[in-house]
């Protein structure tokens, strides 16, 4: 499922995400993952900059199979100025 995910852009990666969590009555209150590519276009740093405020907790995230993300919640969190 994530080979496919990965080549999709993110709106269409999100649109058939939640086709599937409606199809199979998955949780429809998880919170958007966005990787650390996703991150700096949000922002329009360097992924390496955005990398860096995820493992400094500018902003919350985690690292799967050596991929680094955050999410949605997280990100409100740091524009918020919840976290430092």
């Amino acid at each position: 499922m994530q080979v496919i995910l990965d080549t999709l852009d993110a709106y269409d990666r999100q649109a058939v995400i939640q086709q599937v969590n409606k199809e199979y009555g998955i949780q429809d209150n998880i919170p958007r993952v966005y990787s650390d590519k996703e991150l700096a276009e949000r922002y329009n740093v360097n992924v390496r900059t955005a990398r860096k405020w995820i493992t400094n907790g500018k902003i919350k995230g985690f690292q799967n199979d050596g991929r680094w993300y955050t999410r949605a919640d997280w990100i409100d969190e740091y524009e918020r100025g919840g976290v430092s």
